[in-house]
């Protein structure tokens, strides 16, 4: 049946995805969407692959920031303040870098991590 016929609203959209958007959007209820749960959760791990690499590269940028000659970057693991000062000044630190790097990823993580959580809680 085209839902033209029965709903006159979508006689004068032309067919195909705007005709079909017209009437879900007018009849949500019938409105049936693909959620791609294997792709997800193929997402998710490749993300977690990415966040344990980080995560060991940043390990590896403190120990060597420990082992450095100049006081200041020895703190960085310390004090949190000395780091952003560092940053703030330009010198722009290999860790501060990479916690950057990785808070930008772990942002896409937990916002996707928790979206699928809810569906599979919440349906």
């Amino acid at each position: 049946m085209d839902p033209g016929e029965s709903f006159p609203f979508t006689q004068s959209i032309p067919e195909g995805y705007l005709k079909l958007s017209a009437f879900q959007g007018k009849f949500s209820e019938v409105a049936i969407f693909r959620r791609f749960a294997a792709l997800n959760a193929q997402n998710l791990l490749y993300i977690q692959a990415e966040l344990s690499h980080l995560e060991i590269e940043l390990k590896e940028i403190i120990l060597e920031d420990c082992q450095s000659g100049d006081e200041k970057t020895r703190l960085y693991n310390q004090d949190w303040w000395t780091l952003n000062q560092a940053s703030q000044e330009g010198r722009s630190p290999a860790q501060m870098r990479k916690i950057l790097e990785i808070r930008e990823k772990l942002q896409i993580y937990s916002m996707k991590y928790f979206e699928d959580i809810s569906y599979v809680f919440w349906r």
